[in-house]
């Protein structure tokens, strides 16, 4: 660490018994400037520090203050083994795959009822979970702890507690295919975007924008995404990984913070229908369903076509 002095490292702070910082993967010239990106990203966006966690009693430690309000939220992950009925099932030669989909969650749901359910680990496709809130932020190594802490799983699954990020249905999806974990009270930063910017992105559906768009577009952030597709996440990350992981959580929360303000802004200027059912859901099963249920306290399935600005899958005009 002492070759690197283009900014200040200490944001990092590693909270792990087994090993000492200097046994991490040594990290080449690319992964130093990602990791300087990444950092002065976050200095200017006011983090105060980072914790990489890979224990289970310490990360609950770390994470019992988040109580309510908004957090950032973000997983890093890999393709997920199937292996046992799961992989049975998806083996079926005569099978459609909509319907090999709803065989597979039809057994997950039985396993994850069935007393003592225990997360297939070695098989699982989530290593990293980051959680951002005030100026700090968490990255917890799934795959050392073998476990969700019971405070994540506390925040991720309360309504107090808004979980903001971009594509966040895939993370929630993750959660539940690996751990049976049903994310509540989801807000996607890329659908905000998409709403306030609908003029400078003028696409016909309503989808959500990618989180380095977002952060150009609201923070004017610049993200490095080198490692979205070429890290394997189940090996131990350095720090330029963990400054990476890291980052995409607390552009998440700023994104949030600025826009769940600038929405308001716009409904009450102009007087138009509006609805923050567009972009927040939570999640059952995997799937993203409406934060309210129906009279008959069953859930709906939650859509992008539920916006009316975009009614018809078109863009229908700014405001309406």
């Amino acid at each position: 660490m002492a070759e690197f002095n283009a900014v200040d490292v200490t944001i990092l702070s590693h909270i792990d018994q087994t090993r000492t910082s200097t046994q991490y993967a040594p990290m080449s010239e690319p992964d130093f400037a990602i990791m300087e990106t990444s950092l002065v990203a976050m200095a200017k966006l006011g983090v105060e520090a980072v914790t990489y966690l890979t224990n289970e009693i310490q990360a609950n430690e770390e994470l019992r203050s988040i109580e309510n309000g908004v957090v950032g939220f973000d997983t890093e992950f890999v393709k997920r083994v199937l292996v046992g009925d799961e992989d049975m099932i998806n083996e079926i030669p005569t099978m459609a795959v909509p319907y090999k989909k709803a065989a597979r969650t039809a057994f997950q749901l039985l396993e994850a009822r069935r007393p003592g359910f225990v997360p297939d680990w070695e098989h699982a496709g989530l290593c990293l979970v980051q959680i951002a809130h005030g100026n700090r932020v968490w990255v917890l190594n799934i795959c050392r702890i073998k476990a969700i802490p019971s405070e994540l799983q506390r925040i991720l699954t309360s309504t107090a507690i808004t979980k903001s990020g971009a594509g966040v249905s895939n993370d929630a999806m993750v959660l539940w295919e690996d751990a049976r974990i049903q994310v509540n009270q989801m807000a996607d930063v890329g659908l905000m975007t998409r709403l306030l910017q609908v003029d400078i992105h003028p696409d016909d559906a309503f989808t959500h924008l990618a989180l380095e768009t977002a952060a150009t577009d609201i923070l004017n952030i610049t993200m490095d995404k080198t490692y979205q597709k070429s890290v394997n996440w189940k090996l131990d990350p350095h720090e330029a990984h963990i400054a990476y992981a890291a980052l995409d959580a607390v552009v998440s929360l700023r994104i949030f913070e600025r826009l769940d303000v600038e929405l308001s802004a716009v409904k009450q200027r102009h007087d138009v229908v509006f609805s923050k059912t567009w972009y927040t859901f939570n999640s059952t099963l995997g799937e993203p369903v409406r934060s309210r249920k129906s009279v008959r306290n069953e859930d709906i399935p939650w859509s992008t076509k539920d916006c009316s600005w975009f009614s018809g899958g078109k863009f229908q005009g700014r405001y309406y």
